[in-house]
């Protein structure tokens, strides 16, 4: 299964991505990291082999230029590597992704958690 996680790496959130990634048991799995342009962050490693990272400008301050360019980066990106689980980690991108309006809701499963939304095919 290939799981892209979408969100700023950086704080608490690197730290659970971080995690979730590499301590996952299913050893099938495949993941995907869309992050921000400004992220400082290690790179993310499974079994010693690093993580495929994407950076688009996804910032965090609201700017709708910069939203609409990350949206647009961010469908660009889900277009060529096809995951079948979308994990948004931030109120923005719950926001763009989320509504019914949405470019991403006519596609994809939505499933709720407690402080994230996931999409699935």
């Amino acid at each position: 299964m290939k799981i892209l996680h979408l969100g700023q790496m950086i704080g608490g959130l690197d730290i659970y991505i971080r995690n979730s990634i590499m301590y996952n048991k299913t050893g099938s799995n495949e993941y995907l990291i869309v992050c921000g342009d400004d992220d400082k962050h290690q790179p993310v490693e499974r079994n010693g082999t690093p993580v495929k990272e994407y950076h688009i400008s996804l910032y965090r301050s609201l700017n709708p230029k910069n939203d609409l360019k990350a949206l647009w980066q961010a469908v660009k990106i889900i277009r060529k590597e096809k995951p079948d689980v979308i994990h948004c980690h931030r109120a923005k991108g719950i926001i763009q992704f989320r509504g019914k309006n949405s470019i991403l809701y006519k596609f994809f499963v939505l499933q709720r958690f407690p402080c994230s939304f996931m999409f699935q095919t």
